[in-house]
Protein backbone atom coordinates (compact mmCIF):
# COMPACT_ATOMS: atom_id res chain seq x y z
CA UNK A 1 0.00 0.00 0.00
CA UNK A 2 1.24 3.48 -0.82
CA UNK A 3 2.20 5.93 1.89
CA UNK A 4 -0.33 8.71 2.37
CA UNK A 5 1.00 12.26 1.27
CA UNK A 6 1.01 15.09 3.53
CA UNK A 7 0.21 18.42 2.15
CA UNK A 8 3.36 20.80 2.89
CA UNK A 9 0.83 23.55 2.69
CA UNK A 10 -1.50 22.11 5.39
CA UNK A 11 1.72 20.50 7.27
CA UNK A 12 1.17 21.30 11.08
CA UNK A 13 3.95 22.37 13.85
CA UNK A 14 5.18 20.24 16.28
CA UNK A 15 3.83 20.21 19.82
CA UNK A 16 6.74 21.89 20.77
CA UNK A 17 6.91 24.51 18.54
CA UNK A 18 3.13 25.53 19.40
CA UNK A 19 4.31 25.61 22.91
CA UNK A 20 6.95 28.57 22.46
CA UNK A 21 4.40 30.25 20.15
CA UNK A 22 2.09 30.41 22.92
CA UNK A 23 4.63 31.61 25.67
CA UNK A 24 5.78 33.73 23.45
CA UNK A 25 2.84 35.55 22.55
CA UNK A 26 1.80 35.29 26.45
CA UNK A 27 5.01 37.18 27.41
CA UNK A 28 4.52 39.62 24.63
CA UNK A 29 0.83 39.87 26.18
CA UNK A 30 2.17 40.93 29.42
CA UNK A 31 4.80 42.87 28.24
CA UNK A 32 2.16 45.47 26.61
CA UNK A 33 0.03 45.18 29.48
CA UNK A 34 2.77 45.91 32.44
CA UNK A 35 4.40 49.25 29.80
CA UNK A 36 0.83 50.53 29.53
CA UNK A 37 0.21 50.44 33.19
CA UNK A 38 3.65 51.94 34.06
CA UNK A 39 2.88 55.11 31.28
CA UNK A 40 -0.98 55.12 33.05
CA UNK A 41 0.97 55.52 35.93
CA UNK A 42 3.57 57.88 34.76
CA UNK A 43 0.73 60.11 33.24
CA UNK A 44 -1.07 60.46 36.51
CA UNK A 45 1.82 61.36 38.54
CA UNK A 46 2.94 63.70 35.78
CA UNK A 47 -0.45 65.64 36.01
CA UNK A 48 0.57 65.37 40.18
CA UNK A 49 3.38 66.95 39.67
CA UNK A 50 5.50 64.34 41.69
CA UNK A 51 8.44 63.73 38.95
CA UNK A 52 8.82 67.01 38.23
CA UNK A 53 9.36 68.24 42.01
CA UNK A 54 11.86 65.77 42.42
CA UNK A 55 13.96 67.17 39.08
CA UNK A 56 12.94 70.21 40.13
CA UNK A 57 14.43 70.32 43.18
CA UNK A 58 17.59 68.82 42.49
CA UNK A 59 18.42 70.86 39.37
CA UNK A 60 17.88 73.92 41.40
CA UNK A 61 19.06 73.13 44.84
CA UNK A 62 22.18 75.11 45.76
CA UNK A 63 24.86 73.93 48.20
CA UNK A 64 25.39 74.08 51.75
CA UNK A 65 28.10 76.81 52.71
CA UNK A 66 30.94 74.49 53.92
CA UNK A 67 32.21 74.46 57.35
CA UNK A 68 29.15 76.50 58.55
CA UNK A 69 26.98 75.42 61.44
CA UNK A 70 23.39 74.81 61.18
CA UNK A 71 21.22 77.00 63.72
CA UNK A 72 17.57 76.02 62.36
CA UNK A 73 15.98 74.17 60.04
CA UNK A 74 11.87 74.94 59.04
CA UNK A 75 9.41 73.28 56.69
CA UNK A 76 6.96 75.51 54.77
CA UNK A 77 6.31 78.07 57.48
CA UNK A 78 7.08 80.97 54.43
CA UNK A 79 5.76 79.45 51.53
CA UNK A 80 2.62 80.89 51.39
CA UNK A 81 2.04 80.98 47.53
CA UNK A 82 -1.55 81.16 45.30
CA UNK A 83 -0.81 77.92 44.19
CA UNK A 84 0.11 74.71 46.62
CA UNK A 85 3.29 74.11 47.81
CA UNK A 86 5.27 70.85 46.91
CA UNK A 87 7.98 71.68 49.28
CA UNK A 88 9.39 74.36 51.38
CA UNK A 89 12.42 74.12 52.66
CA UNK A 90 14.35 76.88 55.22
CA UNK A 91 17.91 75.78 56.57
CA UNK A 92 19.50 78.62 58.66
CA UNK A 93 23.38 78.52 58.91
CA UNK A 94 26.08 80.57 60.85
CA UNK A 95 30.15 80.99 59.92
CA UNK A 96 32.71 83.20 61.28
CA UNK A 97 33.52 83.96 57.69
CA UNK A 98 32.61 87.81 56.35
CA UNK A 99 30.01 88.69 53.92
CA UNK A 100 32.16 88.90 51.24
CA UNK A 101 34.02 85.78 51.41
CA UNK A 102 29.99 83.99 52.14
CA UNK A 103 28.67 85.82 48.41
CA UNK A 104 32.21 84.88 46.62
CA UNK A 105 31.88 80.94 47.40
CA UNK A 106 28.31 81.04 46.40
CA UNK A 107 28.93 83.03 43.11
CA UNK A 108 32.43 81.24 42.24
CA UNK A 109 30.36 77.67 42.43
CA UNK A 110 30.43 75.68 39.22
CA UNK A 111 27.35 74.30 38.77
CA UNK A 112 27.24 72.58 35.66
CA UNK A 113 24.56 73.63 33.54
CA UNK A 114 22.64 75.02 35.89
CA UNK A 115 23.02 79.02 36.18
CA UNK A 116 25.68 80.92 38.05
CA UNK A 117 24.59 82.62 41.43
CA UNK A 118 24.30 86.41 41.54
CA UNK A 119 23.96 88.35 44.58
CA UNK A 120 21.38 91.66 44.28
CA UNK A 121 20.97 94.22 47.50
CA UNK A 122 17.25 93.83 48.07
CA UNK A 123 14.37 92.79 50.11
CA UNK A 124 14.14 89.01 50.23
CA UNK A 125 11.65 87.07 52.14
CA UNK A 126 13.41 87.20 55.79
CA UNK A 127 15.34 90.11 57.53
CA UNK A 128 14.07 93.21 55.30
CA UNK A 129 17.34 94.32 52.63
CA UNK A 130 20.73 92.32 52.49
CA UNK A 131 22.61 90.35 49.86
CA UNK A 132 19.91 88.23 48.17
CA UNK A 133 20.56 85.42 45.34
CA UNK A 134 17.35 83.74 44.16
CA UNK A 135 16.35 81.62 40.71
CA UNK A 136 13.96 80.01 39.70
CA UNK A 137 13.22 76.91 36.79
CA UNK A 138 10.20 75.29 35.54
CA UNK A 139 10.16 71.74 35.09
CA UNK A 140 6.93 70.72 33.13
CA UNK A 141 4.19 71.88 35.23
CA UNK A 142 5.90 72.45 38.88
CA UNK A 143 8.47 75.51 39.25
CA UNK A 144 11.62 74.95 41.49
CA UNK A 145 13.06 78.03 43.13
CA UNK A 146 15.83 78.99 45.77
CA UNK A 147 16.90 82.61 47.69
CA UNK A 148 19.66 82.69 49.59
CA UNK A 149 20.51 85.82 52.14
CA UNK A 150 23.59 86.27 53.60
CA UNK A 151 23.84 89.23 56.31
CA UNK A 152 26.08 90.10 59.02
CA UNK A 153 25.17 88.82 62.58
CA UNK A 154 27.57 90.58 65.09
CA UNK A 155 30.80 89.17 64.29
CA UNK A 156 29.26 85.86 62.13
CA UNK A 157 27.45 85.92 58.65
CA UNK A 158 24.18 84.37 58.47
CA UNK A 159 23.11 81.66 55.34
CA UNK A 160 19.54 81.83 54.86
CA UNK A 161 18.21 78.94 52.17
CA UNK A 162 15.16 78.63 51.46
CA UNK A 163 14.20 76.05 48.79
CA UNK A 164 10.37 75.49 47.37
CA UNK A 165 9.02 74.27 44.70
CA UNK A 166 4.52 75.08 43.66
CA UNK A 167 2.79 73.42 41.02
CA UNK A 168 1.53 76.21 38.16
CA UNK A 169 2.73 79.02 37.34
Amino acid sequence: MPEPQVSTIWQLPDETAMRRNLRRDRLMRLAWFLLGAFLFCLLISCMLGVPQSFIGEWWVKPPRYPDAILVQYKEGEVCHMPAPAVYCYEWFYRTDDPVDEVKAYFEGLDRGFRPAVRFEWKQGRRFGYNWVAEDCRGVLSTRSCFQIIVHPVGQETEVYILEYGQMGW
